[in-house]
């Protein structure tokens, strides 16, 4: 990365002279060489030779939600960059318990032992159309019946998001304990 200078580095330390705070969201989407550089930049606008210069970093997100497009995750250094200071081990942490754990639990450990039949899915689904977007709590499915896919499967038999389609079969299968579910559907798309 390039260090900034003249008009433009003079503007930004104008800038960021004040700043206490920097908050960042969807911690878990920065690669650590991304942590870097902003390191590398609040230094450079806050002539301050300290980690972030002296501004408190505070992120927010789930770690394990959604990986970098490019580089480690913000908690993994890469190994190029080893001999230098493990910027995230020296961030102090708060996680915040999520108000639905119990819930979840329940539903780990039913996904756990395929035995989804056993949860009261009113505690863990909102049943009521005002919290689900206007989706309804049961989605009936029959032979017949109009489906549309929501996202890409095959570009090359035009399985695309968008396509319509309409379920031929039903099949109710005999459970076994490898199963998530009790029956499978198949469906045919116009092409």
């Amino acid at each position: 990365m390039q260090k900034l200078t003249g008009n433009y580095l003079k503007v930004m330390r104008e800038q960021w002279q004040d700043i206490e705070f920097l908050f960042i969201d969807e911690i878990s989407m920065v690669p650590y060489e991304m942590l870097c550089m902003i390191d590398n930049r609040l230094q450079q606008f806050k002539t301050v030779n300290v980690l972030f210069s002296g501004i408190n970093l505070i992120v927010f997100g789930d770690l394990m939600q959604l990986p970098p497009i490019r580089g480690s995750q913000v908690f993994n250094q890469p190994q190029y960059m080893a001999p230098a200071i493990h910027l995230w081990q020296l961030f102090t942490r708060n996680v915040t318990a999520i108000s639905r754990i119990k819930a979840q639990d329940q539903l780990v450990d039913a996904a756990r032992t395929r035995n989804i039949e056993a949860l009261d899915m009113s505690k863990i689904i909102p049943t009521d159309m005002n919290k689900t977007g206007g989706l309804p709590a049961e989605l009936e499915i029959f032979v017949g019946a109009k489906v549309m896919l929501r996202s890409n499967i095959d570009v090359k038999k035009s399985l695309v998001n968008g396509a319509i389609g309409f379920i031929t079969e039903i099949h109710w299968l005999d459970f076994r304990g490898t199963q998530m579910y009790r029956h499978s559907s198949y469906c045919e798309f116009w092409q």
